[in-house]
């Protein structure tokens, strides 16, 4: 500024009188030369909002890229693991129960079904998992998992679960809040080590001073449910929160954990239209702030969730003798589900190519029963073979497999949840899925 009329912009930081911390953007120009001012002229403005919006906006990106690139890793795995994991049971069912092979193939199944947990996890941080959303209260929710929750947090922790209150409907994938709620228990859990009480609580949210609240301006206005969890433990610094939603990313020791289980949580929240927040005291404690957009539903459109079926009531899936069309790209994945197939009993016509399993399907003297397709091929996508099939066979029924597609999650209203089989999957899974299918087409 040594130069009569130079200017300098600076940014820094300002403590505001409440104790708040704002950012500004100044100007300094140089006028002490100037007999009408004879002084160094001082501009300042606050740009805090704008650098909460910057922030805001490269934070999403990253979460987006690496999203992409863990949802891409992801969907390769479970192709792996379908071969993987039935080659291993093809290879147990003949073998002696005992016999020293049989146990180390136990080993590759248990260490294959650890795989697939963490695949998920990481399909659902990219929101690439396949999402049924369904009409639900979250109270009958959590009263439905709170019977998983006390065994996970042990006798050390009380658990106050509060759901007072007449609650709004919201739509998400059961299976997928319950998975959320028990990733946030078993981190709240962890935080409590030497004991505490765990709070978990639902109320409904009214836009106006909800948003005002949140701080947050990427949040739509409208209602919302809001879940919330909260421990009484060891809290988390601010430089960990900045990056607790980032998978692989953990404080615990090695061995100790994933770095899926936030992550997954923020895929799950992003995927049901929603929000997360997190407040915590170092020293007092923790709370994962969950909104879900509120919806207008009648009492029949509410889904009431499901009580487990007791062990000694289930049956083993059945097998038949239908002709059966199987498209698939992956070819090792297509000689499994082939293999699964015969075993069932079903006539199986496999192929990779979208055209020859059309044509089969179509023909005038077909009798297939059913056509089992991949969601996402090279060729095209399993809907729309399925579509140009019905065009000719309104009746046929059609089942769909996917690790994961993106479009796809934007069609799920185009089939039912029982037509979807998510890889990878078992020969009893894919033997039940079967007859859902056929047994609904023959009643409709």
């Amino acid at each position: 500024m040594g130069e009569p009329g130079a200017t300098v912009q600076i940014n820094f930081r300002h403590q505001h009188s409440d104790g708040s911390w704002r950012a500004l953007n100044a100007t300094l120009r140089n006028a002490l030369n100037d007999d009408h001012v004879n002084a160094v002229v001082f501009n300042a403005r606050d740009v805090t909002e704008q650098e909460l919006l910057w922030s805001q906006l490269l934070q999403a990106q990253k979460m987006e890229m690496v999203g992409q690139l863990a949802g891409g890793i992801a969907h390769d795995f479970n192709n792996l693991l379908s071969v993987i994991l039935n080659y291993a049971r093809f290879a147990l069912d003949k073998l002696p129960e005992n016999s020293p092979a049989a146990l180390d193939l136990y080993e590759i199944e248990k260490a294959g079904q650890r795989t697939v947990t963490l695949t998920r996890q990481l399909l659902t941080y990219s929101r690439k998992q396949v999402y049924l959303p369904q009409r639900l209260n979250l109270a009958d929710m959590l009263g439905n998992v709170e019977r998983l929750i006390c065994p996970l947090i042990g006798e050390h922790i009380s658990l106050c679960l509060d759901t007072a209150g007449e609650l709004g409907i919201v739509e998400i994938d059961p299976g997928q809040f319950e998975q959320l709620v028990l990733n946030l228990v078993v981190n709240a859990r962890d935080a409590m080590s030497q004991g505490g009480e765990l709070q978990i609580s639902c109320r409904n949210l009214h836009n106006e001073a909800a948003i005002a609240d949140a701080t947050n301006s990427s949040i739509a206005p409208g209602d919302y449910v809001a879940l919330r969890v909260r421990d009484h433990g060891k809290g988390i610094t601010s430089d960990v929160i900045e990056h607790i939603f980032e998978p692989f990313f953990t404080t615990k020791p090695a061995g100790k954990g994933t770095g899926l289980g936030l992550s997954t949580i923020y895929g799950i929240v992003k995927q049901s239209n929603g929000a997360i927040f997190v407040d915590s005291v170092i020293g007092q404690g923790t709370s994962f702030d969950i909104w879900f957009p509120r919806i207008e539903a009648s009492p029949a459109e509410v889904v009431r969730p499901a009580r487990p079926t007791p062990f000694n009531q289930r049956t083993a899936p059945l097998g038949g003798n239908e002709e059966i069309v199987l498209l698939e790209d992956d070819d090792a994945v297509l000689e499994v589900v082939r293999r699964m197939l015969d075993k069932l009993g079903y006539r199986v016509f496999a192929t990779s190519d979208v055209a020859e399993a059309v044509e089969r399907c179509t023909n005038p003297e077909s009798t297939i029963a059913l056509l089992i397709t991949d969601i996402v091929m090279p060729a095209a996508n399993g809907l729309e073979v399925a579509a140009r099939v019905r065009a000719a066979r309104p009746a046929l029924p059609c089942m769909y497999m996917s690790g994961y597609s993106e479009d796809f999650i934007e069609d799920t209203n185009a089939i039912e949840q029982t037509r979807l089989l998510q890889k990878p999957f078992t020969p009893a899974s894919l033997a039940q899925k079967i007859r859902e299918v056929l047994d609904a087409a023959e009643h409709c």
